[in-house]
């Protein structure tokens, strides 16, 4: 059985009597980074669902459905669920998933100079470098060899740009060196980081040059356009670099050929609260 009820959320975007229980979807290693719609529960365990949210003078007023019967405190959640928390629930907050790969990179996600950033960001990023428990600042935890960050769309749109400058210059070094098994590799791993239309058109390309058939899926699906004809300029683009694959110190960051407007675009598709 399931019933309706409105909750009103303050402006801090915490939800009254709800929590992160966990995510559904499984973790394996070669589909991070990801991100993760959270699982919720009110304060009798049942499952929750937010049904629509409007703003109000005072902050917000949710909707939201529950349904019955209450899960266990702890166990295996129902289908494909994973558990983590509990944690307080944020309205429009999401769960960043980081698998070893990442998690291997962490002493490299620098700041790029003069970039503003939210301060959990390097917080983040110092745990993930080193063995000690999360700061209580944070609502992560790790999950094997992996770890989930419950997190403002803000704060993980300015971890994809750290995680973005990495797995770019990965890429453009597998391009470099000419091995078709790295640069499918790499290929792959940028597809997953894309902060605009531009990745996705160079890991595209990689994977073709790779003779991977699945490089046209990667665009249709990666960038919801199902004419090839739309993709010209963007291919074109992405094999000039190809021909003249850019040299980056380690903390330079990679000058990109302009598609218009590309970077916001693919920015609100994926990260619509931090536009």
């Amino acid at each position: 059985m399931s019933r309706i009820k409105l909750i009103h959320v303050p402006e801090s975007g915490e939800l009254p009597g709800v929590r992160v229980i966990g995510f559904q979807g499984e973790l394996h290693a070669d589909m991070t980074p990801a991100r993760r719609g959270p699982i919720y529960v009110d304060a009798d365990t049942r499952l929750l669902r937010i049904v629509s949210v409007q703003r109000t003078g005072s902050g917000y007023e949710a909707q939201v459905e529950t349904t019955d019967p209450p899960l266990p405190e702890v166990g295996k959640l129902p289908g494909y669920g994973i558990r983590l928390g509990p944690w307080q629930a944020r309205l429009d907050d999401q769960l960043i998933l980081l698998g070893p790969r990442e998690i291997g990179i962490a002493r490299r996600l620098k700041a790029r100079a003069g970039r503003e950033e939210p301060p959990n960001i390097e917080k983040l990023v110092q745990w993930l470098a080193g063995s000690s428990a999360p700061p209580k600042e944070l609502t992560c935890q790790r999950i094997e060899t992996s770890a989930a960050w419950y997190c403002s769309r803000v704060e993980g749109f300015a971890l994809w740009e750290r995680l973005h400058r990495v797995v770019q210059q990965d890429f453009f070094k597998a391009v470099r060196a000419g091995k078709t098994d790295d640069l499918e590799d790499t290929s792959w791993w940028l597809s997953r980081t894309t902060i605009s239309p531009t990745d996705m058109y160079l890991a595209a390309t990689g994977l073709r040059r790779a003779a991977s058939p699945d490089w046209r899926v990667l665009l249709r699906e990666g960038l919801r356009l199902p004419d090839e004809k739309d993709w010209r300029q963007g291919l074109k683009d992405a094999e000039y670099l190809f021909r003249h694959p850019p040299e980056a110190e380690p903390d330079e960051t990679l000058v990109q050929p302009t598609v218009p407007n590309s970077r916001e675009a693919l920015r609100r598709l994926n990260f619509p609260k931090a536009a």
